[in-house]
C-alpha cells in the first residue's frame, strides 16, 4: 500500500497511471525517496512481471522493488522532468527543472538501465524527440547521453556495470 503524501497524487496518465505533483517543485529539489524491498536477482530468480517492471537498480547486484511505493508510478519520457540520484544509501527522485503543480513526474528509463540489464520497451511518451525504443544507456543518442552525463542524470554505478 502506498503511504499518503501531501504533494503527490497517483492519477490517470497518458500511459496508465502516473505520479503527479500537487505543488510546485524547484530545480534540483528532492521530490521523494524511492522506497521498497531490496533483492538480488540471483537469489530471486522467480520474480513476478510486476516486480521486474517496477524495480530500480540500486547497485551492481541489488535492485529496489518499488511496487508498493509512489515510485511505481514513475513513467518514462524521452523529455523527462526528473531523474534518480543515489545519495548515501538512498535513491531520490530529483527535479531537472522547475516542475509545476499538476505536471506528471517522469524519468528517462535509459538512465537506470545498465549494460547487463536486458529490459527494453516501445515508447509512447508523445514527446517531439521520442526515441520509440527504450533500452540501456548505450542506446541513447550521443547528444542526449552527453546532456545526461553533464547533468549527472545517469548514476555512476549504472555507467560502471
Amino acid at each position: 500500500m502506498v503511504e499518503k503524501n501531501n504533494f503527490l497524487e497517483i492519477t490517470k496518465a497518458r500511459n496508465g497511471q502516473g505520479l503527479f505533483l500537487k505543488k510546485d517543485i524547484n530545480l534540483n529539489q528532492k521530490i521523494l525517496r524511492l522506497e521498497g524491498d531490496y533483492f538480488e536477482v540471483e537469489i530471486e530468480p522467480t520474480l513476478s512481471e510486476e516486480v521486474i517492471a517496477n524495480s530500480v537498480r540500486y547497485n551492481k547486484d541489488i535492485y529496489l522493488d518499488t511496487t508498493k511505493s509512489y515510485s511505481k508510478y514513475l513513467n518514462h519520457s524521452c523529455m523527462p522532468n526528473s531523474y534518480i540520484l543515489k545519495e548515501g544509501e538512498h535513491l531520490f527522485l530529483v527535479a531537472l527543472d522547475k516542475i509545476n503543480s499538476g505536471e506528471e513526474l517522469t524519468i528517462d528509463y535509459s538512465t537506470i538501465i545498465a549494460l547487463d540489464d536486458f529490459w527494453k520497451m516501445d515508447c509512447n511518451c508523445g514527446e517531439i524527440n521520442c526515441r520509440h525504443k527504450i533500452g540501456n544507456w548505450t542506446t541513447l543518442p550521443k547528444d542526449i547521453f552527453k546532456k545526461y552525463t553533464d547533468r549527472r542524470m545517469i548514476p555512476e554505478y549504472i555507467l560502471e556495470i
